[in-house]
C-alpha cells in the first residue's frame, strides 16, 4: 500500500486532470500559496490548462497510515519549461469501503 501511494503521488504531479478525476475524492481540498484554497471541481478546472511537470523527485518522505487513512509528507523538486520548483508537501488519502484509496487533501508550501 505505501509504495502504491507514493507512485500515485508522483502521477498527480506529472499527469493531467484525468488522473485526478480517477483518484481524487470529489470533496478534496488543496491549499497553495499562490492560488489559495481549491475544492473538488475547482481543482480539476485549474488543472485543465496547467502545464504539467516533466519530472519530480521526493526527499524526506514520511508516511503515516492506518486501515483507512494515509498521510504522506515530503519535499518535492519539480521541473517544467517555466523552471524548477521546490516545496514542502503533504497529502492525505482515505480508503473507501471498496478498498480504493482517494486523495482527500493536498498542501504545498514553496521553498526558496
Amino acid at each position: 500500500m505505501p509504495d502504491d501511494l507514493w507512485t500515485q503521488e508522483r502521477r498527480f504531479w506529472i499527469e493531467g486532470a484525468e488522473e485526478y478525476r480517477r483518484h481524487m475524492d470529489p470533496g478534496c481540498v488543496m491549499v497553495f500559496a499562490g492560488r489559495g484554497i481549491l475544492m473538488g471541481p475547482d481543482i480539476l478546472a485549474a488543472l485543465r490548462d496547467a502545464e504539467r511537470w516533466r519530472e519530480v523527485s521526493f526527499t524526506g518522505q514520511t508516511l503515516y497510515h492506518s486501515d483507512d487513512v494515509a498521510v504522506l509528507a515530503y519535499f518535492a523538486t519539480a521541473v517544467k519549461a517555466a523552471g524548477d520548483y521546490r516545496a514542502a508537501c503533504s497529502s492525505t488519502y482515505h480508503r473507501s469501503d471498496t478498498g480504493a484509496w482517494a486523495l482527500v487533501s493536498h498542501h504545498q508550501s514553496p521553498l526558496a
